[in-house]
């Protein structure tokens, strides 16, 4: 930690280790770091208006994902510039805010639906694995989780229909803490 300014693009002071492009506009990045944060993965069982459906996740900040009759909504990218909505907050307060991962950066995502008051998020990887290299900063306490792009379509394509998620069962498959350290370069 340095001591320059460590207040982020979104006004709000950086608690994370380290910084990526994500956190600073034009910013250049020489190194990574892992994430410094809590995690947890495992296979959620949710049932998702009619249908029972089963996916992997990653929750990055650890608060879980218990969810009960909650209607979802699809949210698109989540903004539409760097601090507009592509919703209104009204269509997104008290629901499960679905958002693919892309163009505008993570945190600022995940802070303007919670602003909204999103209850939770599900946010769609571009990718058929779960990205690994992802951090969030804790500074919002909504639960978030993350999941692949195959998954993530279903749950898209449900969120589109406004049904509701319960979840049924969560099974674990690895929770850690880490501290940040840098990360491995090969060449």
């Amino acid at each position: 930690t340095g001591e320059g300014d460590n207040t982020n693009l979104l006004g709000l002071k950086d608690t994370s280790y380290s910084s990526t492009p994500a956190s600073a506009e034009n910013a250049f990045s020489v190194g990574a770091a892992s994430n410094p944060e809590y995690r947890k993965a495992g296979t959620l069982n949710a049932r998702i208006g009619e249908e029972d459906i089963e996916f992997d996740y990653v929750d990055l900040m650890g608060y879980g994902f218990d969810v009960e009759d909650v209607a979802m909504v699809d949210t698109g990218l989540g903004l539409k510039s760097k601090n507009t909505l592509t919703l209104s907050e009204s269509e997104i307060k008290d629901k499960v805010a679905v958002v693919k991962r892309g163009e505008f950066t993570f945190n600022s995502k995940l802070y303007y639906l919670s602003k909204a008051g999103a209850k939770a998020i599900i946010l769609v990887d571009t990718e058929e694995t779960i990205t690994n290299n992802i951090t969030a900063s804790s500074w919002h306490e909504v639960p978030v989780i993350f999941v692949n792009s195959i998954d993530g379509e279903k749950i898209i394509e449900a969120a589109k229909k406004k049904v509701k998620i319960s979840v049924i069962s969560d099974t674990p498959k690895e929770e850690s803490h880490t501290s940040a350290q840098m990360a491995e370069f090969s060449q």
